[in-house]
């Protein structure tokens, strides 16, 4: 490891966000002025351990990717601190600090857009290890085909193309490009949004499968909540820029504190039809409000089945001092 990437302690988290915003500024007329700006990301806090993987839910428009783009330094942070092994990486190039760009990888929502057509499968997952000359010569197609084989693809599919793969086996080459560089933490945004739901739990179990050899930390983002309880050992539900509610994945499930976490899991079909003791069906009422002009105060009071009056003045902080937390004037 290079002296530019420090060592964490054993319990430290491997990743910390701490109040992290981006703002887009919306600008108009000819002189192309700032009249407002864009809330994307408006002071989004949450830690990610080594070996665990964190699940970020929401509605489409939250913010979750925006943040993901933070993270691997697609886009800049208006304010707040992104911490990764001890380091704030808030402004470090990744080509000026290659190691950083070895250790935090990405998986991307659609494997039809992020694979290159006029490339081989060899010379996609081989380009990292090219870039960062790892490898060279017969050992770079001899890492090549093992990064294959551990994604459960052969030796034979490494000269085609990906137009010859199905959108399961193109999320796999995807995947084993991440691997490439040995990362610590892989960032997947909707990973199996656009697979089949057969595809998949084939694609999910092998992301379990990984993390347990390799030892990995995800930060799985989606709007499936079926899915993210399969994957994640903790959820933060995103609401409007926002973390809401986190907590253990099984405590969140079955007592959710946030009424925007309520709604969300009432919208879950029942694995047991039959099944009455889930609670009442709660609907939220309106549109999500726009990140540009989002409400004052509590953000979700607009369609909030709790709110009061106070909601429109005060903006409610994550709670402290618990593994719960929620952000809510009046949880449960």
């Amino acid at each position: 490891m290079s002296a530019a990437i420090a060592s964490a302690g054993p319990s430290e988290p491997l990743l910390r966000v701490s109040g992290l915003k981006k703002h887009f500024p919306i600008r108009k007329g000819v002189l192309q002025r700032v009249s407002g700006h864009i809330k994307a990301v408006d002071g989004v806090d949450f830690e990610i351990g080594r070996g665990e993987t964190f699940g970020l839910v929401g509605e489409s428009g939250c913010g979750k990717s925006t943040v993901s783009s933070l993270l691997v330094g697609l886009a800049n942070p208006s304010s707040g601190d992104i911490t990764f092994e001890g380091r704030s990486i808030v402004g470090v190039s990744r080509r000026a600090d290659p190691e950083l760009c070895r250790k935090v990888q990405i998986v991307f929502q659609d494997p039809y857009a992020s694979l290159n057509r006029r490339r081989t499968v060899f010379e996609i997952v081989a380009e990292p290890l090219i870039i960062h000359r790892i490898e060279k010569g017969p050992a770079l197609r001899a890492r090549v085909l093992e990064l294959l084989a551990q994604v459960g693809l052969t030796a034979e599919q490494a000269d085609r193309y990906p137009s010859q793969f199905s959108g399961g086996q193109r999320q796999r080459i995807g995947i084993a490009r991440a691997l490439a560089l040995d990362p610590a933490l892989i960032i997947l945004d909707e990973p199996v949004s656009a697979l089949d739901v057969s595809i998949q739990a084939q694609v999910l179990n092998l992301l379990k499968s990984l993390q347990q050899k390799l030892g990995l930390s995800y930060l799985f983002i989606s709007h499936d909540l079926s899915v993210v309880k399969y994957m994640a050992d903790r959820i933060g539900v995103m609401y409007l820029g926002r973390i809401v509610e986190v907590g253990v994945t099984h405590a969140l499930f079955s007592n959710p504190r946030h009424p925007y976490t309520q709604a969300l899991l009432s919208s879950v079909p029942s694995d047991n039809p039959f099944n009455r003791s889930l609670g009442k069906r709660r609907i939220l009422s309106g549109d999500l409000p726009s990140p540009s002009a989002p409400p004052p105060g509590c953000s979700f009071h607009t369609r909030c089945f709790r709110s009061r009056p106070d909601c429109a003045v005060r903006i409610p902080q994550l709670s402290v001092g618990e593994p719960h937390r929620v952000a809510c004037h009046y949880p449960d």
